[in-house]
């Protein structure tokens, strides 16, 4: 059908005088020319610019495709020539995650592929607007492509680097036409966050809990002012080990998953821009939205108060403000009041501990601290929150200890956790109430426009 609609197009375009019988001045649309018509017919419509944005489509697929994070599959070929497919390890709003291997074809047409290298291929609907997610739909993102290409060479930078950044790798987009997107990305072996509080026994020691949000926070840091983008869907889910854990070992790097709803800002954050907050569409988990958020805005201040949640959480087993147990959060951001607790685990936590919380979950954006200041912390520099650089210095992890709260309390804390969370987020659904948000001083406000993962 695209082959028929794309020779149909040519043939009503071409000079009258080229169709005669018998006339060898017209060749078949080449493969190129079928997608772009295929882009035309199924993404923009009848719109009469849509020309001019296929064009920019264009260019950011060419750059995409020269970085070999791009290729593009035309019938008849499929996805199986160029990966095997094991177990599914997950399924979420923006698709399905596989287990694939690249074909012996996959290495040769695409260099960063591993011969044997097990990865995580999360496969997406091509055409379904909400599924799509960061990578393809800022290759469809016509209105700013020289944007769009830094941020994508920033992540070829990522994939490259023997530096830990504490995020996911992300190695090239298959795309299938017309079925659906393959996204190729790093296969982190060990559990989730929030999995690895639910085997908890006991509230996690705080010299433990540090070292996970000081690499939260340095995976932020490196998103928003080298990326210039937000992630805004921080939460345990969303934050994985890169190995198997294993009891009494020090725990394995924590990075940042799951890129579905990031935005991609003007310009990566400077040290202005990185404490304001613009309209933006509502996105994300109910739970873990700052204030902000409730309004439908949003900025880097916005993923500090989710870290906060997640440190929070890390520290007690629980979330602030009562949000797991009210019907309506978006009241309970804007009214409740910060409490620590001592039956909840923070009787043994530092005061730098609950000042570092309390500075992420400040209700007014710009004045909590950017990933950069939290980092700087007394809590995240102290002895015990060191491990950024790998693994070596993370201290080892024990599954109890009875100097803690009675053990039974702790581990129902722990196994009610996520199900907690699935009945209040189910009940959260399409709220919005809550005060309006605290405007920033003079020189504070922002607007920071054009919403590409939104």
């Amino acid at each position: 059908s695209i082959l028929f609609y794309a020779e149909t197009r040519a043939r009503a375009q071409a000079p009258r005088a080229s169709l005669g019988m018998g006339d060898s001045s017209w060749h078949p649309p080449t493969r190129w020319q079928m997608f772009r018509t295929f882009l035309e017919r199924r993404i923009m419509g009848s719109d009469p610019t849509s020309r001019e944005v296929v064009d920019a489509i264009a260019k950011a697929q060419n750059f995409l495709k020269e970085q070999s994070m791009l290729y593009r599959l035309y019938p008849p070929r499929r996805i199986e020539h160029l990966l095997t497919f094991g177990a599914s390890v997950g399924e979420g709003g923006f698709g399905t995650v596989f287990i694939g291997m690249p074909t012996a074809r996959a290495v040769t047409k695409i260099p960063v592929l591993t011969q044997g290298q097990r990865y995580a291929v999360k496969k997406m609907a091509l055409w379904d607007v909400s599924s799509r997610g960061i990578f393809v739909k800022a290759i469809e993102d016509g209105r700013r492509p020289e944007r769009i290409r830094e941020f994508f060479a920033e992540m070829r930078r990522v994939q490259c680097s023997e530096t830990e950044t504490h995020l996911l790798r992300h190695y090239v987009a298959m795309v299938e036409i017309p079925r659906a997107v393959f996204l190729v990305m790093e296969l982190c072996q060990g559990p989730d966050l929030l999995q690895w509080m639910s085997e908890r026994c006991t509230y996690p020691e705080e010299a433990v809990v540090a070292p996970l949000v000081r690499q939260t926070m340095l995976a932020l840091d490196h998103l928003h002012t080298r990326f210039g983008a937000l992630h805004r869907d921080i939460k345990p889910e969303n934050l994985m080990f890169r190995r198997a854990c294993s009891e009494g070992a020090p725990l394995p790097p924590l990075v940042l998953i799951d890129f579905g709803l990031t935005h991609i800002l003007p310009a990566p954050c400077d040290h202005e821009s990185i404490r304001k907050v613009a309209p933006l569409p509502r996105c994300g988990t109910p739970l873990y939205f700052a204030p902000e958020c409730w309004q439908h805005k949003a900025g880097p201040p916005s993923d500090i108060w989710a870290v906060g949640l997640v440190a929070y959480s890390l520290l007690s087993l629980d979330l602030p403000f009562k949000l797991l147990q009210v019907r309506k959060p978006a009241e309970a951001v804007a009214k409740g009041k910060l409490e620590f607790p001592e039956d909840r685990g923070w009787l043994e936590v530092s005061d730098e501990g609950k000042a570092f919380v309390s500075g992420c979950v400040e209700r007014v954006p710009y004045r909590r601290p950017t990933a950069a200041e939290a980092l700087a912390s007394d809590w995240l520099t102290s002895p015990g929150a060191r491990g950024d650089d790998g693994d070596s210095e993370m201290p080892a992890v024990r599954c109890c200890r009875s100097e803690s709260v009675p053990q039974m309390h702790a581990r129902t804390r722990a196994e009610g956790f996520g199900s907690l969370w699935q009945c209040a987020a189910t009940e959260c659904e399409g709220d919005e109430s809550g005060d309006e948000s605290q405007s920033p001083p003079a020189g504070a406000a922002a607007s920071q426009s054009d919403d590409t993962g939104g």
